[in-house]
């Protein structure tokens, strides 16, 4: 079923949407609020391209949704995420 959900997400929501979906995803696994992935990682999960990384985690940053610097992720605002 999640894998049908997550199939139907990619084809239906921008970029944007799915990389905070993902991060929220990698978030509660980990149990941590701040985790290491790369723009590389991101865009093959995904299945963009790495400069559309680029623009969605630039856009939740100037959000204050998120910190991103050099591969390493932190969630400063979960519930906007």
């Amino acid at each position: 079923m999640e894998l049908a959900q997550g199939c139907a997400c990619n084809h239906l929501h921008p970029i944007e949407e799915r990389l905070a979906r993902l991060l929220l995803t990698v978030s509660e696994g980990l149990q941590s609020e701040d985790f290491p992935l790369t723009q590389e990682f991101i865009a093959q999960m995904l299945g963009v391209q790495r400069s559309g990384v680029t623009v969605a985690a630039s856009t939740l940053s100037r959000a204050g949704m998120i910190r991103y610097h050099l591969g390493q992720i932190n969630i400063l605002n979960r519930e906007d995420l």
